[in-house]
């Protein structure tokens, strides 16, 4: 197991073992060619220039944490768990902070960002969040019985922006359109 890398130069696919770690997420760290890899409960460092692992300062360790989702957007990385919440990666400081206003207790699915201070959350089972990075609060979307404004189920796999700026939402019971504030 591991994660592959395409190498131009040699029209091929170069394979990075990572040992039996599950690849979970990819992201570009710094501009200085280092990438941020979450495997096996851990987030890592890889060199691409030096095509070699850099864990001196791996920012954090855990077995109980599993990223499911990495998002990157302006200097942040934001990473979505399956048990911890969520976490965001600065690119400029190198810090990892947990974002404690932002509490969950089910798998962050997916994320997508709304604006430069918003990012929407897509959660198994407790339903799509809009969260303010910037005040730390949050507005959560669920199903409400037969609620016909209400998203279709808590259980949000996919989100995607189009080019009119609709959310669609993709859950386990089909898609959701979010046009003008309202499902």
């Amino acid at each position: 197991k591991g994660f592959a890398v395409y190498d131009r130069k040699m029209d091929c696919f170069r394979n990075v073992s990572t040992g039996k770690m599950d690849v979970t997420g990819i992201a570009e760290a710094s501009e200085e060619g280092m990438m941020l890899i979450a495997a096996g409960g851990s987030l890592r460092f890889f060199n691409r220039e030096k095509w070699s692992w850099n864990d001196n300062g791996a920012p954090y360790q855990s077995e109980k944490f599993g990223a499911t989702i990495m998002h990157c957007s302006g200097s942040y990385i934001w990473i979505g768990t399956s048990n911890e919440g969520l976490f965001c990666y600065s690119r400029s400081t190198g810090e990892l902070k947990r974002i404690s206003s932002f509490k969950v207790n089910r798998s962050i699915q997916c994320m997508i960002s709304e604006d430069a201070e918003h990012l929407w959350i897509a959660t198994e089972g407790e339903g799509l969040f809009l969260f303010n990075h910037h005040t730390g609060s949050s507005r959560r979307f669920q199903q409400s019985g037969n609620d016909a404004e209400g998203i279709n189920s808590n259980y949000v796999r996919a989100l995607n922006k189009d080019l009119y700026g609709r959310l669609w939402v993709g859950t386990v019971d089909g898609l959701n359109i979010l046009e003008d504030g309202h499902f």
